[in-house]
This record gives structure tokens, sequence and C-alpha cells, in this order.
């Protein structure tokens, strides 16, 4: 038994050895076919790496040959620009040479000088009147809205500086006068007196100025209430407590567009961005899914892939080169290859683009803040290069419910400076002689409540003078309603009246009481405790979103702008250096539903001095703006209104070449345009244009990013799911500019050749200024 047992031993060990054998056998072969494999796919890659190099280099060279005439054109217009700018200067001084306008030339800094100097030397000049006194006011705020001008084209600090001062001195001086003709209409009241109510009535009013003056000086103790300027564009009604009404007390009323107070104010300018966070980007903004597709398009073999995918999430935040720089993009980024997204086949474009919503609501933002301050487990908001939040600035009062918030509010109309003065003593007429007591400081301000004062005797001087009677108890302050009547360039959708507090220097909409506005008619009414500067407010924001834009050519040369806003729907024309409303546009309820008859009729009063009048783009802004219409948001404005997130490189850049293109193409907001991520923006372009609306089957689609532009495979009527495929026929271009001007015929080429610089310049700081593609 037992060699038998050996035997069988000895057997089962040589199988285990040959087993052991032949799967280091199999393991060695795996390893080689695996090695093989590893070999064959680095291989692979390698070749993929080099034709996508290829491409790339390809591409680039492409792109800057495709480039050459836009940067020729850009060269020329850089030129021309200055040159016509130059020109227009020169004709406007020469109509005012031909219409020997006396006007200070806001361009000599030495003449402005001279002239405040000389202005403030007469502001003691007693033989000036009222009419005189205005018309020199109104001449210096145009003069002040001049050098506003000229301040923005200097460069040097010093130089912007010195206009400062200078712009300073000015309302100083505007001031005084006013104070001074104040004083000698007060003291001697007897030419200004009202015979019906033997009290001093004046009111004169010049092109940005009403002024009252109303003197008490019949003393009539059944006095309820006084009207002043009936008959001028601001009628003001201020009521009379009953404490005032034997009091020696004057009210003054000036309304003015002129707003010392607001600059003052600690939310007037825009905080500072607020710094990157260590452990936030914005990446984490990207929707989800687009930031893989890179990773996917350079796994895969074929170079396939999709333009967006493979943009989405490569990128931390755009170059922030100038849209002026039009180089080759991809070649001179001045970064390291492997941060620049590779570009796939431009003949293949598959339904592998995730559709993205990139609208950002102000909600959304609130559920942000509330979440940081959630405490532990709060999601911290990513960081966004191109919409920032910003540090609140000093002082500011954040925390006060009733400050007004300039960034999110505006002025509507100007500023009432609401000001109760003292009564000086009147002359007294004694046989042949005229008695008066002089009284030295000039205009004295009062305060409301009324001071209560005595006579009592000083001992050492032993004189008369005036010290305040010993503490009464408190009594109810009577309120004071002031009225007035808005005028026909104030739109008052949901306005508030807002007073100004000098001490915390905000305007506060607290205290005020039995407000009524009333849009049809333009009345206001309110009743306050406070003596001060008072004025409308409404949201900066009230017009926007912005439903639909266009620009597009029209006769004669020129571009017209279209606007569909919330509140709003209005014509822009641009010609050179100008632009203008040719038609009063249709105004909606904040709700967007159309206006009856005479409601709509009477809101339409509220632009009629728009209307056929050539205005520069500030000017334009500015007068648009104060009206109550505002489609012309703040750089943080997406802190107070929903916008569409696009890379501001992106933003640019159409804005821009939309201007460049603007005499022979239009081009449009399409529906497409929030399905995309920030990296990717569509737009509508027509060889057409005219002043009627185009119709959707006459656009195409393009899709923008940063370093390149296509021609879209789907167009704006389909409902189908949007992808970024690219059209039949069709290639990638630099950008918007050179793959527009693939598609153009030679008289469009021809057309935007010979454009002016000048206007191409105006449409595109219209464009700027509005920001059609995000806030939209």
């Amino acid at each position: 038994m037992a060699p038998k047992s050996s035997k069988a031993k000895a057997e089962r060990e040589r199988k285990k050895l040959e087993e052991q054998q032949r799967l280091a056998a199999l393991e060695a072969e795996r390893l080689q076919q695996e090695a093989e494999e590893e070999a064959r796919r680095l291989e692979q890659l390698r070749i993929e790496e080099e034709e996508r190099q290829k491409q790339q280099e390809e591409r680039e060279r492409r792109f800057a040959v495709e480039q050459e005439p836009l940067n020729m054109l850009l060269i020329e217009r850089s030129i021309n620009l200055p040159i016509e700018r130059e020109k227009v200067a020169e004709e406007v001084l020469w109509k005012r040479f031909l219409a020997c306008d006396p006007a200070v030339d806001e361009t000599y800094a030495k003449g402005l000088n001279r002239y405040v100097t000389e202005w403030k030397d007469m502001s003691q000049d007693s033989k000036a009147g009222l009419g005189d006194t205005l018309k020199e006011w109104q001449d210096a705020y145009q003069l002040l809205a001049r050098m506003e001008q000229h301040r923005k084209t200097l460069e040097e600090e010093f130089e912007i500086q010195h206009y400062l001062e200078i712009k300073a001195n000015i309302l100083e001086v505007m001031k005084t006068k006013l104070d001074v003709i104040a004083h000698q209409m007060l003291e001697t009241s007897e030419p200004h007196i009202n015979r019906q109510t033997f009290n001093l009535e004046k009111s004169h009013a010049v092109k940005d100025m009403v002024y009252h003056l109303w003197g008490n000086t019949a003393k009539n103790p059944r006095l309820k209430n006084i009207e002043m300027g009936n008959r001028t564009r601001m009628p003001v009604s201020v009521s009379v407590p009953k404490e005032l009404a034997l009091a020696n007390f004057a009210v003054r009323v000036i309304y003015t567009h002129v707003d010392t107070l607001s600059p003052t104010c600690s939310t007037f300018r825009m905080g500072k961005p607020k710094a990157q966070s260590m452990d936030t980007n914005v990446s984490a903004d990207v929707p989800a899914g687009s930031g893989s597709l890179e990773g996917e398009g350079e796994g895969g073999g074929g170079g396939g892939g999709d333009v967006a995918g493979s943009k989405a999430g490569s990128k931390v935040a755009l170059d922030s080169r100038s849209t002026t720089s039009l180089t080759a993009k991809t070649a001179d980024t001045g970064k390291p290859e492997s941060t620049r997204s590779s570009r796939p086949n431009e003949e293949k474009r598959p339904d592998s683009a995730t559709s993205n919503t990139s609208r950002d609501a102000v909600e959304d933002d609130d559920d942000c803040e509330g979440d940081e301050e959630g405490g532990d487990g709060a999601k911290e908001k990513p960081y966004d290069p191109d919409f920032p939040d910003y540090e609140p600035n000093e002082g500011a009062l954040s925390d006060d419910e009733h400050a007004v918030d300039l960034r999110a509010f505006q002025q509507v109309g100007g500023v009432f400076y609401f000001d109760i003065l003292q009564l000086p003593p009147q002359p007294m007429v004694c046989g042949q002689w005229t008695m008066q007591e002089v009284l030295e400081g000039g205009l004295r301000y009062t305060t409301y409540p009324l001071p209560d004062l005595k006579k009592t005797v000083v001992q050492d001087d032993d004189e008369i003078s005036e010290t305040p009677a010993p503490t009464a108890p408190e009594k109810e302050v009577e309120e004071i309603e002031i009225q007035f009547r808005a005028t026909k360039e104030m739109y008052l959708q949901d306005a508030k009246v807002a007073r100004w507090d000098s001490s915390r220097l905000c305007w506060r909409t607290d205290e005020i009481s039995d407000m009524v506005i009333k849009e049809k008619n333009g009345e206001v009414s309110f009743k306050t405790v406070h003596v001060m500067p008072f004025t409308l407010f409404q949201s900066r924001y009230s017009s926007l979103p912005i439903e639909y834009w266009d620009v597009r050519p029209i006769d004669d040369g020129q571009v017209l702008l279209t606007i569909c806003a919330r509140t709003v729907e209005m014509d822009i024309i641009v010609k050179g250096h100008q632009c203008k409303i040719p038609k009063l546009p249709d105004i909606v309820d904040s709700k967007g539903k159309d206006k009856g008859t005479d409601e709509s009729q009477q809101e339409k009063d509220i632009l009629e001095h728009f209307r056929e009048r050539w205005m520069i783009v500030d000017e334009f802004q500015e007068r648009l703006t104060r009206a109550g219409i505002n489609i012309f948001p703040e750089e943080d404005g997406h802190k107070y209104t929903e916008v569409v997130r696009k890379a501001r490189a992106i933003e640019d850049l159409i804005y821009h070449h939309a201007a460049l293109l603007s005499p022979a193409f239009s081009l449009a907001s399409s529906s497409k345009n929030g399905k995309f991520d920030r990296n990717v923006a569509v737009i509508k372009v027509s060889e057409s244009g005219g002043d009627e609306r185009i119709p959707d089957e006459m656009w195409t689609l393009f899709a923008v990013q940063d370093d390149c532009t296509w021609q879209l495979k789907m167009r704006e009527e389909e409902e189908a799911e949007p992808n970024l495929d690219v059209a039949d026929q069709q290639d990638l271009h630099a950008d918007l500019y050179c793959a527009v001007q693939a598609v153009a015929s030679a008289d469009s080429a021809a057309a935007i050749a010979g454009a002016s610089a000048l206007q191409v310049h105006t449409v595109h700081q219209l464009l700027e200024r509005i920001r059609p593609l995000v806030y939209s």
C-alpha cells in the first residue's frame, strides 16, 4: 500500500505543478496582451492628440487669415473715429459762434475759473432781479452739463480733479445766488405783494428750474393753505399749521434737476466687488453635465464631440482681452496648452450638447443669501467674476429699512428743495420816511416747529436779544401737507416720496403719511413734519427685463434699435453721434398689461419732448431715466432683476460686432439664448432691414463663444429640443463678424466697410449700456 500511496502523491504534485505553470503562462500572456493594448491605446491617443493639435494649428492659421480684414477695418476705424469726433466738435463750436452764444468754453480751464470768480463777485448785486438770476442759473446748469461731457474725455487725474473743484465752486455760487435773491425779495416785499391776499407771492420758471417764494406779510389767522405757481408747469400747495399763521415766516420751494444731495449718500456709488474665496469657483455655476463633455471628447475616438460641451467647464474664467484686440485668439492667449479646450471635428456636431437654462432669477440670489446665513451646512454661493457680489460702501445703512438704496431705486424728475425761512422786518412808512430794521447775516433758515422765542434783557451789554423760552411739555406737532402736480416728463408708475435726512445723509421714506400719487394726472400729495428736500423714487429696474430687442439698418444709412421691455416698447434711431425716438413709445403697466386709451395717451405725453429730438447718448440716457423709464442697467443690476448669465467677454464681443455689422445686417435676441450655459450665446442674424419687424423664417441663428462662432442648423421657429449642430456646408469661424461676413453679399460688405466710424461707435455705446443680451 505504501508504494501506491507515494505514487499517487507524486502524481498529484506533478499535476499541481503543471497547473501552476499553465496559470503562470496564462498570466504572462495576459500581461503581455495588456501591455500591447496599453501601447496601442497610448499610440492611438498620441495619434489623436497629434491630429487634434494639427487641426488646432490649421484652424488658428485659418482664423488668423480670416480676421485680417477685420483687423484692418478696426485700424481704419480707430483712425477715423477721433477725426469724426473732432469734426462734430468743430461744427458745434461754429454753430455757437454763429448764434453769438456768450456761453463759456467748457474746454478752457482758465476761462472757467475766471467765469466762477466774476460770477461770485456779482452775487451781491442788488440790481439783478429774479428773472435775471434764474437766467444766470440756467446758463450755469447748462455749463455744468457741458463740463461733465468734457470731463469724460479727460485722462489726466489732475485735470479731472480740477474740473470737479470748478464744478463744486459753481454749485456753491448757484446756491448763494438763490439765497441772495430770496433775501432781497423778502426785504423789499412791496413789489411782490398779491393785492388780493396781501402776502408776498413770486414764482418764476426757466427750462430746468421752477422757483416759488411766499411770505407771510398779511398775518391772516384764517390762513389754511398756500398756493404757489399756479401758472407754472410745477404748481405747489403747502398747508399752513396754526402756529405758523401769525409767525414771521416765508416758504421757498425750488424744483430743479440739480441734485447735490444724492452724491453724498453712501449707496450712491457701487461698492467694490467681493474678493474670490479660496474654495469657491465660477465652475460651480456651470450646469451639471456640461463640465464632463470635454473629457468625453478627449477620451473618445475620431475627434467627435460638441463645441459647447468641450468649452463648458474648461475655463475658470474667460480672459479679459479687449473686444478691439481681435488677433488670432487661440494662438495668442498666452495660456498653457493644457488650459485651452481642444476643438472637435468641424464637420460633425452630435446632439450631445446639454441644454441648460442659464437665467438667474433674483429669488435664486435670495436663496443663496439665506443659505449663507443658515449656519452649519449652508451652501456657499459660487464666485462669478462676470456677475460678482459687491461690498457695501462705508457707512451704508443696510440695516435701515427706511433708507432708500440708490443702487436699486432712482429719482423720477428732479429734487424739491423745501425751506421755511425767517421773514425779515418789513419796511414801515412814517410820513415821507421809510424805515426798516436791517439784520446782518443775510437769508435765515428756520425749523419746524418754530422755536418758541421771547424777549429777554442781557445784563452784560444792556441789549435786547432773543433767547429760548423755558422748556414746555411736548405737544403733538401738526403735519404739513404738500401737494404738487408733476410735469408731463415724469412717469409716476409705482413711485414713492422720500425725504432727505441730513443727519444720516440719505433719502428716507419714513415719517411721511397720507401719500397719494395719481399716475393719470400727475397729482402728488403727502404729509410730513419735516421741512427738508424731497423727491420721488421708483425702482431702477421697473422697466426690465427686456422681452425682445433687435438692431437693423434702415434708409439713409441710419440704424434702428428696437427695445421691448416690461413697461415700454420703443424705437431708437441712430445717425452719426446722435440718437432720437422717431415715434412715441407704447407704455404698459408693470404687469405688462396695456393701458386704457386716455391713460395711455396721457403717458405717451411723458415722452413727447423726446420725439424727433436728436441727442447724444449721454443726454438721451439721462433724460429717459429722469422721466422714469430706465432701460440702462447698472453694473450691479443682476442683484435686483433677472439676467441671463453669459460670459462678459462673449457679451462684449457680440455688442461690438453687432455694431460693426449694423449698417447691413439685422441682429436680434433669440429665444434659444437662455437654453445654453454661460459660455455659449445664441443670436439671430438677417441680411435684411427696414422699419418693419423681420419675420422668424428670415432669421439665421449663430452660436458665439469666446474663440469661435458658427451658424446653427436649428431655426428660431422650431420647437424641438435646442442643439448646437453646425448648419450644413458651414464651418467654424473666428468670431461673429467673420461668420456673418462669410455669408454676406457684396453690397452688404460694401455698406459695412463704408459706414461711419462715429455711428458704429454710437450703436456700440447703446448696446453696451442697455446690455440686451443679458437683461432679457
